[in-house]
């Protein structure tokens, strides 16, 4: 839905073409055609049926800091006849967010609240005007999609130019963001092999025939471990739709014989009422259905039949998105995943810029960088190093290999996958249609992603 603000304000929607443009005062705002609209007195709600995404444009009448902006924004949206799901909006909350300025534009993007439902923010200014954009999704193509959104907001070398006329990244695959993970107890060992997080975030390994977790969380406690719990915290409300547990140590049958089995567990969600397990005599994953948005699982053992050795284990928990089991990301907060997207479409926007304009802003110094070929001939190309945002600026005048380009898909249209090597860093390997493989390493530092080098790896 889109609600016509105070001010004059031209609406420009193109249904069935490729993309309709909303002129938002002299910022041209661009959104897919899938968008619908209404509109009221003075604002605008923007709801896109293909991506769950509904955005909420405001106009700041009074000139001001980012930090007037956004007191303005909490205080004029609630008296403005804004209308979200055909009710009118009654309160604005605002995180603190974080600030940037590139080629005359100040932005501040971060965490909000619209009537109670989790948004993302964005408060522009430019051309002497402010605008309030939060965008309300349940769906990482719908954050995602604002992200975007929003990025093409931002002036460039002409900022009259349209912005997105160059080759866009794919679309990261889902995954699990991890917080942290806690126990009641933990069995004590020098190299941390029966922490929490193992039961997460895991590499399956074919021992006897079977893909099994290669280690486990075992309670510490001296007894058999009744009443001990594992809490898993995501860094985000995320839609699982089922969880899988492996209770017992999976390595081997012996070490499953060994230890004591777990005959019943309980499992809470977000601290909600206890859902009773009873997992099998045997090693097969027991299940149980979320099918909710979730923050945190606590997990219990609630009763055992004693084993050789007296230690009660947990060795992998599955959780489902769908069909697929995402790959896991420990070490990253709320404000982490909501940065993501704002950091990868900043990214796609300054490699598509012959210039690289802003990219110094997104990758960290001193920066490696070995570009890709068509093949992969049993020799890396040397990595090319760049020790701050000049020699940056040199390498891409001068066009030398120095200088960081796209990622080479090769015109395929697969999701890139996502991986985490240690906690606070991501690994996102492009997909491509050659004998190798565009490879980004991300880290989460100081509050802000940053590229801190980029390479290639065979498929």
């Amino acid at each position: 839905m889109i609600t016509r603000l105070g001010v004059a304000t031209a609406l420009l929607v193109a249904v069935g073409s490729a993309r309709a443009d909303v002129q938002v005062s002299k910022m041209k705002f661009v959104a897919p055609a899938t968008f619908t609209e209404t509109v009221s007195a003075d604002g605008k709600v923007v709801v896109d049926s293909a991506t769950d995404l509904k955005i909420v444009i405001y106009v700041v009448k009074k000139q001001g800091s980012l930090d007037d902006a956004a007191k303005l924004v909490t205080a004029g949206v609630p008296k403005s006849s804004l209308r979200l799901d055909g009710a009118a909006i009654k309160t604005v909350e605002l995180g603190k967010g974080n600030d940037s300025e590139s080629r005359g534009a100040k932005q501040r993007w971060g965490q909000a609240k619209i009537d109670g439902k989790a948004a993302q923010f964005s408060i522009l200014q430019r051309d002497k005007e402010t605008i309030f954009l939060a965008g309300i999704a349940s769906t990482d193509d719908g954050r995602s999609a604002f992200s975007t959104m929003v990025s093409k907001l931002l002036p460039t070398e002409d900022a009259t130019a349209d912005t997105g006329g160059g080759e866009p990244l794919p679309k990261l695959d889902a995954f699990i963001a991890l917080k942290e993970a806690t126990a009641s107890s933990t069995f004590a060992d020098k190299k941390d092999a029966y922490a929490p997080w193992h039961i997460l975030d895991f590499n399956s390994v074919e021992k006897e025939g079977l893909e099994v977790p290669p280690s486990s969380w075992c309670e510490g406690k001296p007894d058999e471990g009744i009443g001990e719990s594992v809490t898993l915290t995501l860094a985000a409300p995320t839609k699982i739709d089922e969880m899988k547990i492996a209770a017992g140590v999976w390595l081997s049958q012996k070490l499953f014989d060994s230890n004591n089995r777990i005959t019943a567990l309980s499992a809470s969600f977000d601290g909600g009422p206890a859902i009773k397990i009873s997992p099998a005599a045997k090693r097969e994953w027991a299940s149980v259905k979320v099918g909710k948005a979730i923050t945190t699982i606590k997990l219990t053992i609630d009763a055992v039949a004693k084993g050789k050795m007296n230690d009660s284990c947990i060795s992998g928990v599955e959780l489902y998105i769908g069909e697929d089991v995402p790959g896991v990301a420990r070490g990253l907060d709320e404000k982490a995943m909501a940065a993501l997207p704002v950091f990868y479409a900043a990214m796609e926007k300054a490699l598509n810029d012959p210039a690289r304009t802003g990219l110094d802003k997104l990758i960290a110094f001193p920066f490696s960088y070995a570009a890709s070929d068509w093949f992969l001939d049993g020799s890396k190309r040397k990595a090319q190093k760049l020790a701050n945002a000049k020699a940056l600026a040199d390498a891409c005048k001068k066009k030398a290999p120095a200088c960081p380009g796209a990622p080479n898909t090769g015109g395929r249209d697969d999701n890139a996958s996502v991986g985490s090597p240690s906690p606070g860093k991501l690994t996102i390997r492009f997909p491509s249609r050659r004998e190798v493989i565009d490879v980004w390493h991300l880290e989460w530092k100081n509050g802000a992603w940053k590229l801190a080098s980029a390479d290639y790896e065979s498929p």
